[in-house]
């Protein structure tokens, strides 16, 4: 791996209103394929040639969750939101125009409600950078572009790195959701072990849902992974509630 570090930034934090954020980053000018999934391992999140992982201190609300895909069953709800949804046309690697992605992640952004205008030139460099674990998934309703999936794909592992969605004309079928679950269902019928899913933060709405994608690990500190069934003791309490509820 060729990489260059970059200072360790300190900033609002992106997840938690009112905090501040320190992240260790950097560069990547080339990274294999094995390289690139011990970052995973160790918590690391990327997007394009940028990676990150948050060091703030005595905050630790930020937790890596994977899904243990191995001999993994559909719960009965993942099911039938699959069944809703076959109308919706499932493509891997199906890359989408680069104006035709922007205009649904625009879309998608505004449900967060901060006023951010997204810059096509930093969005085609996180998302459309040439890297050698990127994937696209995309579902489709004919046509018209639904929700489009960037994951990684590692020997061992898949990692869903961002997905953005329509959820206004189609949130009868929860296209953030079911994007997820067709990548657990890719990652199982490839003979992967696990998909990663980022970082889990139970007071920010946006990333606590992480937590229904069961069986889950959580990484407490880099390279140590747990069961939560195993370790709820162990698991950093965060607004003085536990992981799981």
């Amino acid at each position: 791996m060729r990489a260059a570090l970059l200072d360790t930034a300190v900033y609002p934090c992106p997840y938690l209103e009112g905090k501040t954020a320190r992240m260790e980053q950097f560069i990547t000018y080339s990274i294999g394929p094995e390289e690139h999934e011990t970052l995973l391992a160790h918590g690391y999140r990327h997007f394009g040639n940028y990676y990150f992982r948050p060091d703030c201190g005595v905050c630790s609300r930020c937790i890596p969750l994977r899904v243990r895909v191995t001999g993994i069953s559909l719960h009965r709800s993942w099911r039938r939101l699959l069944n809703k949804s076959v109308f919706l046309e499932l493509r891997i690697n199906d890359t989408p125009s680069i104006q035709e992605a922007f205009d649904l992640y625009n879309l998608h952004k505004r449900r967060f409600g901060d006023g951010e205008q997204p810059d096509i030139r930093i969005f085609r460099e996180s998302f459309f950078t040439e890297h050698p674990a990127s994937r696209i998934l995309t579902l489709r309703d004919r046509k018209r572009l639904v929700a489009v999936a960037h994951f990684d794909q590692v020997a061992n592992s898949l990692s869903a790195v961002y997905t953005y969605y329509d959820d206004k004309d189609y949130a009868r079928v929860s296209p953030g959701k079911l994007s997820i679950i067709h990548l657990i269902q890719l990652a199982a019928a490839t003979g992967r072990k696990f998909l990663y899913l980022g970082y889990y933060v139970h007071d920010n709405p946006f990333m606590s849902y992480k937590a229904g994608f069961t069986p889950f690990e959580y990484s407490p500190r880099g390279g140590v992974w747990s069961r939560p069934r195993d370790a709820l003791g162990e698991i950093s309490f965060i607004s003085g509630e536990p992981l799981l509820r």
